[in-house]
């Protein structure tokens, strides 16, 4: 299977005149694409590149001990599990987000692939409300689509 990269290129994001708004309103074309050609991907092509991410876990220069945060995926994002699960192969500690309260910023509890996971909001799944609170040194994040800046669209 080939993956095809998309780079969008929204090149006023530098652009002092933009304001939040017209910023939100340029991006929101180019995410509701991202994800309509996200969304057309198989199951398989899905698992597959979720697969080939993790094949190359090694890249990452990665200390022992280090906190690795990642996802549960939810409707269409590539599942991050294979690369955390080759990263804990070297030595790391994995942890999920939790939402803890609205407003609120995010909490990472760590996570052990068997572990139960409880229900959040916005169908997220996180660890139980005992599992030990961390800070992760890497967050592994969904994103639709980035620039050529490598900013992160949606």
């Amino acid at each position: 299977m080939q993956l095809r990269r998309h780079s969008l290129d929204t090149s006023n994001d530098s652009d002092p005149g933009m304001t939040a708004t017209s910023q939100a309103q340029t991006k929101q074309p180019l995410r509701s694409a991202a994800l309509l050609r996200r969304d057309a991907l198989s199951i398989a092509q899905r698992d597959d590149a979720a697969r080939a991410i993790a094949a190359r876990a090694n890249i990452l220069d990665l200390k022992p001990g280090a906190v690795v945060a990642g996802y549960m995926p939810i409707r269409s994002e590539i599942d991050p599990r294979p690369l955390m699960q080759a990263l804990a192969a070297r030595g790391a500690r994995l942890a999920l987000p939790a939402i803890v309260a609205p407003d609120q910023p995010l909490m990472f509890r760590a996570w052990h692939v068997d572990a139960r996971l409880a229900s959040g909001p916005f169908g997220t799944s996180h660890p139980e409300d005992d599992a030990q609170d961390v800070v992760p040194d890497i967050v592994l994040v969904p994103l639709a689509a980035f620039d050529r800046r490598g900013h992160r669209i949606g």
